[in-house]
């Protein structure tokens, strides 16, 4: 599979879970708009990802999906329970063919369908909202929720600002103000954020300015986007969000009036200069002689100085004048007064910044001379590279460079030099492997156009490769090249087939490793080598040690916390307490706790039974919880902890709890149970007559439960996990079903047994002990052998029968002494006796395959140190036999 196209599809699945959790949070916060926002971005990432894929049906619903959040997040429209329904099936949807992007690398046929109608869904809430505010999709609708941070409005010269209000037909038009601040690391997005800018239709003007002041030229990075544009432009909001889609969220809009423009700047002079002026017009402007007005302010203007903000005042009111639109009088009033008193009215006065006084093209004199000034400087910048040290493996690669930035820059200025030109001085360069072709370049033209600074410094030819660069380096230590930056991983992602591989080479190294002792022994007894069996045993004493270690070390690989199956059902519940007109409240405890990936993964199952069980036959009806006296709203708690060498998860709900009564006469009815144990059997006993195949305490068979196959199955799954269930129940006061199982099922470690010479293996957490007891302390009771234990009665089996394997009866009777396991088989103690105990040992349990897997008695095989095969024994199968 193409590698890209894996990364999307295990990109997009975190990405989705993402936006399932946060869609449940919403539904429980709807006015966060971190959630709603994380959301947002969640949906955006995956509908710009997909693109980059011939898979428009995925990209269609998803697109739909962000513009519903985009007007959830502008406050127009408030998500409903149906409405997440739909989002969250579209969620659904994407996932599924995320699979089929998988297994095939394409959707499946019918995906255009789909897709179309899950738009339609979509788009339909969109609708609903023009529908219900009366609004009418125009840019005008969207105004009140656009951004206000217009403060860069004062950096425009009063010119070029005049000169907008002048081509404006109105005063009363409207502008956006766009304020974009492209990520730092956006050339690595691919975004070229100049060219997006120089996209914008009907601009008015633009400008760039950096964010801070530029760092040394040794720590600057070409390679970040260090700068921020501005830009006014008549274009339809839709325009510029369409222009900007990608980069939505570094980019800010602003709706403004012309007359946003119009105010005066500069130095507050001496009002009574202007008394007799603002006298005159205020008399003129009551009869409305406009061209009276408009000498009184030209011969006001002959005498005003013009840096002052009075005479700022008069020139604008000169535009406001001459405007094709005709006299605005409240404006005109405006500024008569900006002129009477130094202040303009409604607190529009800003001072203009000098310093941050943003240039721009206008008219052909003005962009001649500021592309000229842009030019030198980026000459000047260009001739202080050309004149730092440069590694040889590195000066062609400044050479080119420094080549590309003058042919960029150099035939769209007024210094008319060709791209050939240039290209001839750096094929000149790199033949005299010497930087001075172009360094010569640049200073002739610096000192044509009268800019000198700096002064240059010697003419750096190529380095000899040969030569070290730190020695250059260190005979200029003031041009020593900065350290590069460290870059700290945090987080690395390795497929899990990769851990797989390295698990299965952990476990060949086990088996190699345990065939050190044989090796030892073989030593002393078959070739009489104490000193070498010695050192044997002593060598295997640190590859065991080094062998616990990595293995250690795997195994804290592959342990994940239970959140990655946890964090699925709040969806699960949610779905479902709708579904069956419920109200149930999802507690999770302990997500960070960790066990093994495959344990993890073996939960997901039996969980969502247990919790479909609470939901539908534990927690009652709202109705009927309101007249027991309970909280309308249920509660189901799944929580995870660790206990010893295993991971606990308990699901708990303060349900109806289970009635022994009701589960005994279904299990009676079923045959489950005969008489004789319905009348003996106790509560605890009745309780586990759940997990009975075919029993279900459920009156009506529905698509949620009632076939009485889940908790069977639940059972079942547990155990062949290696793990067990348990159950607790009160009537009218809820149940708590707790699952015990292994932290890891990658290395099982097994007591060692001999039968009929043959030797077996039993899992050793279900050994509860290994006892010899003598031969008369066996009775029969019902023809069955049995023994007490510590005034336990513990049914006994030979297991040479249960295997048909010959067992040395003579030498038993002769010993008098049986060797007895005692195990547990999850339901009762069982005493097994067998020929000989031997040692314990770590092994890695392999499935049987071919014709031996069809016998359920063994739970896998392994190999000894010694090469032979170690069946290991499933109790829970082999009492089945008995």
């Amino acid at each position: 599979m193409n590698t890209l196209l894996q990364e999307f599809i295990n990109e997009s699945r975190e990405l989705l879970e993402e936006a399932s959790q946060a869609f449940l949070h919403l539904e429980n916060n709807p006015d966060d708009l971190n959630i709603l926002n994380g959301l947002f971005r969640a949906i955006h990432t995956i509908k710009g990802s997909s693109g980059l894929f011939d898979i428009a049906p995925l990209t269609n619903v998803v697109h739909a999906a962000e513009d519903v959040l985009d007007i959830v997040r502008e406050g127009r429209l408030k998500l409903s329970p149906d409405m997440v329904d739909i989002l969250l099936d579209s969620l659904d949807q994407v996932n599924t063919w995320l699979d089929d992007l998988e297994a095939e690398e394409k959707l499946s046929p019918d995906a255009e369908e789909i897709s179309e109608e899950l738009k339609t869904k979509l788009r339909g809430m969109i609708s609903n909202v023009a529908l219900e505010n009366g609004q009418q999709e125009t840019d005008t609708g969207h105004e009140a929720e656009l951004g206000s941070n217009i403060d860069w409005l004062a950096k425009i010269s009063e010119e070029e600002r005049q000169l907008i209000v002048r081509q404006a037909q109105n005063l009363n038009d409207t502008l956006l103000a766009i304020t974009y601040i492209p990520d730092e690391q956006c050339f690595f997005n691919g975004d070229d954020p100049l060219y997006t800018m120089r996209q914008i239709p009907e601009l008015c003007w633009f400008g760039i300015e950096t964010r801070e002041p530029w760092p040394d030229i040794n720590e600057f990075d070409p390679f970040t986007c260090l700068v921020q544009f501005y830009a006014l432009t008549k274009a339809s909001l839709e325009e510029i969000k369409e222009l900007f889609t990608y980069v939505e969220e570094e980019v800010q809009q602003a709706r403004i009036s012309i007359q946003d423009l119009i105010f005066p700047q500069g130095e507050v002079g001496d009002n009574e200069p202007f008394g007799l002026f603002v006298q005159d017009a205020t008399q003129l402007i009551d009869n409305k002689d406009w061209s009276s007005l408009l000498k009184a302010v030209d011969v006001a203007l002959e005498v005003a100085g013009p840096d002052l903000f009075q005479a700022s005042a008069l020139r604008w009111l000169k535009v406001v004048l001459e405007h094709p639109s005709g006299p605005n009088e409240s404006l005109i009033k405006n500024l008569v007064q900006a002129v009477a008193t130094g202040i303009m009215p409604e607190g529009e006065v800003v001072e203009e910044q000098e310093e941050n006084k943003v240039d721009y093209p206008q008219e052909e004199g003005q962009k001649d001379e500021l592309t000229t000034k842009l030019a030198l400087d980026i000459l000047r910048t260009q001739q202080k590279l050309l004149q730092l040290p440069c590694p040889p493996e590195l000066w062609t690669g400044r050479l080119l460079s420094i080549g590309e930035v003058l042919k960029r820059c150099l035939p769209f200025s007024a210094i008319e030099k060709s791209t050939e030109e240039i290209s001839a001085l750096i094929d000149k360069a790199q033949k005299e492997k010497s930087f001075s072709p172009l360094l010569t370049f640049i200073n002739d033209i610096l000192s044509s156009k009268g800019s000198t600074e700096p002064e240059p410094e010697p003419i750096r030819k190529e380095p000899e490769k040969q030569a070290p660069v730190q020695q250059e380096t260190e005979k200029k230590p003031v041009v020593k090249p900065s350290p590069p930056v460290k870059q700290t991983i945090k987080v690395l992602k390795v497929d899990q087939k990769r851990i797989d591989v390295l698990m299965d080479l952990v476990s060949e190294l086990v088996v190699a490793k345990n065939s050190l002792p044989f090796l030892a022994k073989r030593a002393e007894e078959v070739f009489q080598s104490r000193e070498l069996a010695k050192e044997l045993k002593t060598q295997y004493g640190a590859i065991n040690r080094i062998c616990e270690e990595l293995q250690t070390a795997v195994m804290q690989v592959r342990m994940v916390p239970v959140s990655h199956v946890f964090q699925r059902f709040p969806r699960l519940v949610r779905d479902l307490s709708r579904k069956l007109g419920k109200k149930v409240r999802l507690i999770i405890e302990g997500e960070e706790t960790e066990a093994d990936k495959n344990v993890v993964e073996d939960l997901a199952e039996p969980l969502v039974h247990l919790l479909r069980n609470s939901i539908d036959h534990g927690i009652e009806p709202p109705e009927e919880r309101e007249a027991l006296g309970k909280p309308i709203e249920g509660e189901v708690r799944l929580r995870a902890i660790h206990l010893e060498d295993q991971v606990v998860i308990e699901i708990s709900d303060d349900g109806r709890g289970i009635d022994p009564e009701i589960v005994k006469r279904k299990a009676y009815e079923k045959g489950l149970i005969d008489e004789e144990k319905l009348d003996q059997i106790t509560e605890e006993e009745a309780l586990q007559l759940i997990f009975a195949p075919g029993l279900s305490t459920a009156e009506q068979v529905s698509d949620v439960s009632g076939r009485g196959v889940g908790m069977d199955a639940v059972r079942t799954m547990v155990e062949n996990a290696g793990g067990s269930i348990s159950i607790k129940s009160e009537k009218g006061r809820g149940t708590v079903i707790s699952l015990s199982l292994p932290l890891t099922m990658a290395v099982t470690r097994v007591l060692m047994i001999e039968v009929g010479g043959e030797i077996f293996g039993v899992p050793i957490e279900s050994v509860m002990e290994t006892v010899r007891v003598p031969a008369n302390d066996i009775h029969l009771i019902k023809n069955k052998e049995t023994v007490i234990l510590r005034n336990r009665l513990i049914p006994l089996c030979r297991l040479g029968d249960v295997l048909q394997l010959s067992t040395q009866e003579n030498a038993r009777k002769e010993t008098e002494e049986e060797a007895i396991l005692v195990v547990n088989t999850g339901r009762e103690e069982l005493g097994l006796i067998v020929d000989k105990f031997h040692e314990g040992v770590d092994i890695i349990l392999k499935p049987l395959e071919g014709l031996m897997a069809k016998f359920r008695i063994y739970a896998g095989a392994t190999l000894l140190g010694d090469g032979r095969v170690l069946l290991v024994l499933n109790l829970k199968e082999l009492v089945k036999c008995l």
